[in-house]
């Protein structure tokens, strides 16, 4: 018996596999840029949210003959700005620093009267180090405004 002759291997263009990733890859990186920044803006959201609410639960937990001094209200609403910086320093969304505004009733804390709502406001721009290029078409040139607003009820002794 005869064996049957081996057979050739057909001849197929090879690297055909490198072509296609070189086509596909572009298009799974603009694919993943999206997400990447999206999960940051909510990650900065979560940090500059619990910023303000420990800022407000200061305030609205804060002594009533505070609020009833102009010079007492000052360092009442600079030590609430204190507490935003600090819990804002690990995590910086950009070369703007945030703009952190204290309110008593939906106006100024006069210093005159106690107020029954406080509530403290951060905004930042979140710049995007990762792709800029893609991003800035999506955001703009400053990046995406991340704007959180917290209002408790004074609840002060």
């Amino acid at each position: 018996m005869s064996r049957p002759a081996p057979s050739r291997p057909s001849r197929r263009p090879r690297g055909i596999a490198a072509v296609e990733m070189a086509l596909i890859l572009p298009v799974f990186v603009l694919l993943l840029a999206l997400p990447l920044f999206l999960g940051r803006a909510l990650y900065h959201y979560q940090i500059m949210h619990r910023a303000a609410h420990d800022a407000a639960r200061y305030l609205a937990s804060c002594a009533t003959i505070d609020y009833k001094s102009p010079a007492r209200v000052a360092d009442v609403q600079a030590a609430a700005r204190t507490l935003v910086a600090a819990e804002l320093a690990g995590a910086s969304a950009g070369s703007y620093p945030p703009a952190v505004g204290v309110n008593c009733d939906g106006g100024l804390c006069g210093g005159f009267a106690v107020p029954t709502t406080v509530s403290v406001q951060i905004i930042t721009l979140l710049e995007d180090d990762v792709f800029p290029d893609i991003s800035y078409n999506l955001v703009g040139s400053n990046g995406l405004q991340l704007n959180v607003t917290v209002t408790m009820h004074y609840v002060g002794n």
